[in-house]
This record gives C-alpha cells, sequence and structure tokens, in this order.
C-alpha cells in the first residue's frame, strides 16, 4: 500500500513538472521571442536555449523521471500485494 501511495504522489508531482513545461516553453517563446518567425532555425534554438529553454528541459526531463518512477512503485506495490 506504501508502494502504491508513493507511486502516485511521484507521478502527481511529476506530471506537475511535465505539464508546466509545456506551457514554459510556449509562455517563452511568446514573451522573449515574439510571434515573429525567425528564417535560420538554428537561430532560433539558440535564442530560446540562451533564454531559459535548458532550465525548461531539465525540469521535464525531472518531471519525466518522477513518472517513471512513480509507475515503476506503482508496479512493485502490486506485485508485493499478489
Amino acid at each position: 500500500m506504501k508502494k502504491k501511495t508513493l507511486g502516485i504522489i511521484l507521478i502527481s508531482i511529476g506530471s506537475f513538472f511535465f505539464i508546466d513545461c509545456v506551457f514554459g516553453m510556449i509562455s517563452l517563446h511568446i514573451l522573449l521571442i515574439g510571434f515573429s518567425v525567425p528564417f535560420r532555425p538554428l537561430e532560433y534554438w539558440g535564442r530560446w536555449l540562451i533564454l531559459g529553454g535548458w532550465s525548461v528541459l531539465i525540469v521535464a526531463g525531472l518531471g519525466s523521471y518522477l513518472i517513471f518512477r512513480g509507475y515503476n512503485c506503482i508496479k512493485q506495490g502490486q506485485i508485493s500485494e499478489s
């Protein structure tokens, strides 16, 4: 039972981090770069990474990791109950 509860908590926190990053990517694009589409895609991604894209990617990775760990905890909790 404790493993399942821990798994649900980890999935909830991980989902929040991951969804928050999607909104962060959208708002970072609109607020800092603007609506104009640059002609060079590498320039766009370079600006995005410099303006804060790395932090968004790190938090999204953390969210994915927490979702993965939570899923494994739930799976282990179901196996130990059987």
